[in-house]
């Protein structure tokens, strides 16, 4: 029992369980964010997700990193992005941009674009209808 006690309070066990509870939360927020893209059609749930998306976009520029992304390598020395990729390249698929911050912000800005664009489409349908 003292050796299992021991195991889960050593400081590496506790660094990497703290990594995966940043990855985890970086996945859902990301997970989510999609589900609600795709298929949530009430305008002011889409509003509070275009302002989620553009608090963590001014966050990236200020901090020229996604704040989840530099809590993911603080914790587990590499991020859920590098890994992303590391696959694509090791995969063949021709991909050869190593910066993390402009692909990071690339996303976001087309996570913001296609959340506008469809606040503003049910806008024009429900003004026609």
């Amino acid at each position: 029992m003292n050796k299992i006690r021991e195991i889960l309070t050593h400081p590496s066990i506790k660094r990497v369980c703290v990594g995966y509870y940043y990855s985890c939360l970086h996945f859902l927020l990301f997970g989510l964010g999609v589900v609600l893209i795709l298929f949530n059609t009430t305008i002011w749930h889409l509003f509070i997700l275009l302002f989620m998306v553009s608090c963590d976009a001014f966050a990236m520029v200020v901090c020229h990193d996604c704040p989840l992304t530099h809590l993911e390598k603080k914790y587990l020395k590499t991020s859920g992005k590098q890994r992303f990729n590391q696959h694509l390249k090791r995969s063949g698929i021709l991909y050869k941009c190593s910066h993390l911050y402009e692909s990071q912000l690339e996303l976001v800005l087309n996570m913001w674009s296609l959340i506008a664009i469809k606040i503003m489409c049910l806008l024009f349908f429900k003004t026609l209808s």
